[in-house]
């Protein structure tokens, strides 16, 4: 069932939650290329997965993950840290993006403060960064290689997974202090 109060309009701090995480993920992903290119990919997700459930976690609005994901893709789309560049990038993230606010809006469970709709979609959004890449990359090539496409597709799920709970950590250790709530609520 779809939650419909996360359909409300978007306040220039939410703008600027997701503007911020974008100009983070750029930083860090600038910092993750210089490594080799296994790691500089598993880095930069790991990254960009953290800062999507955190901007998610305090904006609570659908469309929150495919803009941060749209933003970041424009930001980023230089740095060749998850495969591909330019539009390619872009593309990859946009899809990216529309699987987690699918899985966002369809998933709204709650066990405890943990937000499963997030974990849900963060999981599955990394999970399928490595397929998309590898079908804008060369379909045929994805095919041949499946066995590799797959190992990368499971290792990209629990590093959304990991993400999403380092970014839940963070987020429900200050969920009360003072700035976070002018975040979240504008009071």
């Amino acid at each position: 069932m779809i939650a419909f109060e996360i359909f409300q309009k978007y306040r220039k701090m939410d703008y600027a939650v997701i503007a911020f995480s974008s100009l983070i993920w750029l930083i860090l992903a600038t910092f993750s290329n210089t490594f080799e290119p296994q790691l500089a990919y598993l880095l930069s997700l790991l990254f960009g997965l953290i800062l999507l459930s955190f901007a998610v976690q305090i904006t609570r609005k659908a469309g929150t993950g495919l803009l941060f994901m749209g933003v970041s893709s424009i930001l980023t789309s230089h740095i060749g840290d998850i495969g591909v560049v330019g539009f390619q990038k872009f593309i990859m993230f946009i899809l990216a993006g529309i699987v987690f606010e699918a899985v966002f809006l369809i998933l709204k469970l709650e066990v405890k403060d943990i937000q499963l709709d997030i974990l849900g979609g963060t999981a599955i959004a990394g999970m399928m960064i490595p397929l998309f890449m590898g079908l804008i990359i060369s379909s045929a090539l994805a095919w041949q290689l499946i066995n590799g496409l797959l190992n990368m597709m499971i290792t990209s799920f629990f590093i959304g997974v990991i993400g999403y709970v380092v970014s839940f950590m963070f987020w429900h250790a200050f969920r009360r202090r003072k700035f976070m709530v002018k975040l979240m609520f504008g009071l």
